[in-house]
């Protein structure tokens, strides 16, 4: 065998992976394929820890024009790796309880070359007059990375006033976005949901949601043909430990991680986290579920009396349906529970039917289980 690889469990800076010799499977073939065709304002819903946050990293070093970073890759010859500055707002980190304001002046940076800029200390805390200070500065327009956009609504769904409170805040502070067109070269934002009542989405009524759109649907996440491509070494050693045959094992893998759709039926997907935490520990385990319920689903079902096990029913008599509109959530108080699951990750699109609904189902074995579990909560 090869030499073994380090399979990084939780890192999602892209430098910082790259730099350790971490593995990296390699998603610049998507990531080039949605720069050169796709448009220039994208929205992404994918469930945590699916790979969101390491993409941005990998794009906003591609911005920063760091090709060493990417050789070795696809895109590594794909681009002439023109640099442009970036503006850089994670939520990942948010909390509840945390001063909304303070958050984005201390987490959202503005790289320039090798320069770093908080936004607190911009002169005004304006994002629109942040974006043009910064393009005028650097003589490009900037490429801006929003990260998780919705957690700080999605911590407060046991208090809805609370929430709508951060809602509206979000409605000013996205708003000059609409007129700085001319100083943003490429604008990306992820989440788990698309909160329809979000200024966000329609201040930039030209905000592509590629969440479910088939050419995109694998930009995060593995697919089974990157599963064979990647890992078959550790698969091979996996069963010659555990005594089994190759196949026995990949079907085991497929039964317990594989299963999400997210707009491509025939090309299913894996979670990277449990894939990299399988290959690494050489072991089976709910490694994706283990890492917790979260806080803002258990305090949903337990704030509303859920009932988890009419969900489960429904799911088993293949009568989980909700229609596209449902998954584009408009009013928190009206939230539909299959809806916040499947965008945690706990459900996924078993099909849809030509009136645009779409049918839910358990992606595999450990999210079932995850769910079974959350009857007790």
């Amino acid at each position: 065998m090869s030499e073994r690889k380090k399979f990084p469990i939780g890192t999602q800076d892209f430098e910082t992976l790259k730099r350790n010799s971490e593995f990296y499977l390699d998603k610049t073939p998507q990531m080039h394929s949605l720069l050169e065709y796709g448009g220039r304002y994208n929205f992404l819903s994918r469930p945590r820890r699916f790979g969101k946050s390491l993409m941005l990293s990998a794009l906003k070093n591609l911005f920063l024009g760091k090709k060493e970073l990417f050789e070795g890759l696809y895109i590594y010859d794909k681009l002439d790796f023109q640099k442009f500055p970036v503006l850089h707002l994670s939520f990942a980190g948010f909390s509840e309880g945390k001063d909304l304001e303070e958050y984005i002046k201390n987490k959202g940076k503005v790289f320039i070359e090798d320069e770093v800029i908080k936004l607190r200390d911009f002169d005004y805390f304006d994002i629109g007059e942040i974006l043009e200070e910064t393009s005028q500065k650097a003589g490009q327009p900037v490429v801006v990375l929003v990260d998780e956009y919705d957690k700080p609504i999605l911590v407060n769904l046991k208090n809805l006033k609370k929430a709508e409170e951060v809602r509206q805040y979000f409605q000013d502070f996205y708003a000059p976005v609409k007129d700085s067109d001319e100083y943003i070269q490429f604008f990306m934002l992820t989440g788990l949901t698309k909160l329809m009542k979000m200024n966000i989405f329609s201040v930039l009524n030209n905000l592509d949601d590629i969440s479910f759109e088939e050419e995109n649907s694998d930009i995060v996440g593995y697919t089974q043909t990157e599963i064979e491509a990647n890992f078959s070494e550790e698969i091979k050693a996996i069963a010659k430990q555990q005594n089994k045959a190759d196949q026995e094992i990949m079907q085991q893998i497929k039964a317990e991680y594989n299963g999400y759709n997210f707009g491509n039926e025939s090309n299913k997907l894996y979670n990277p986290w449990d894939i990299n935490s399988f290959v690494k520990k050489r072991k089976f385990g709910s490694y994706w579920s283990d890492t917790g319920i979260p806080s803002a689903i258990s305090d949903y079902i337990k704030e509303n009396a859920i009932d988890v096990q009419q969900v489960i029913d429904y799911e088993r008599d293949n009568s989980l349906i909700v229609s596209e509109m449902d998954l584009r959530v408009h009013n928190l108080q009206r939230l539909r529970p299959e809806v916040l699951f499947f965008n945690a990750g706990y459900l996924t699109i078993r099909n849809k039917d030509e009136q645009n609904h779409y049918y839910l189902k358990f992606p595999n074995r450990e999210a079932e289980q995850a769910m079974l579990k959350q009857r007790k909560l």
